[in-house]
């Protein structure tokens, strides 16, 4: 198998875990929170999130998502021409033939707006704001809050939450 083809395989694999937090159970607001795990964070919604930390993070939806990484990497995957992608502070670019592009060594912001975004931040220090309508998968260490609310820790057990 050649790199290629190794690596459009390895970008289905955030898609597969989004969508498998995707349909995890609900969590109503009034329940008490989950105790504390390993396990990632689903939030999806419409209004805002914003989270720093380190660890992953898997954002995808319409809208725009903005931030800064301190090291790491941004996967971008964005449909259509109406979507825009500003990365600054990138030492290596890769354009995969499926039109995602890969920025390694990232130390610096982006900033990506539209119909259609898929992100996804690898990085030991990354903050960002979500705004829009979509789902945002959240693994590693660091704080969120949705929609201007009380920061809450991740991670969490696995849960779904309006933002």
């Amino acid at each position: 198998m050649n790199l290629l083809h190794r690596s459009v395989r390895l970008a289905a694999v955030p898609a597969a875990i989004l969508l498998s937090l995707a349909v995890a159970s609900t969590v109503a607001a009034a329940e008490p929170a989950p105790a504390p795990s390993t396990a990632p964070i689903a939030l999806a919604g419409t209004g805002t999130v914003v989270a720093q930390g380190a660890g992953t993070a898997v954002v995808a939806g319409n809208g725009s998502v903005t931030g800064t990484l301190g090291g790491g990497w941004i996967r971008v995957r964005a449909h259509g021409s109406a979507t825009t992608v500003t990365v600054t502070g990138w030492q290596y670019r890769v354009r995969f033939v499926d039109g995602t592009v890969l920025y390694r060594n990232v130390h610096g912001s982006f900033t990506a707006t539209g119909p259609a975004v898929g992100l996804t931040l690898q990085s030991p220090n990354m903050s960002f704001t979500a705004s829009g309508t979509g789902t945002v998968a959240l693994r590693g260490k660091g704080t969120y809050e949705v929609n201007g609310g009380a920061d809450v820790a991740w991670p969490h057990a696995t849960r779904t939450v309006a933002y």
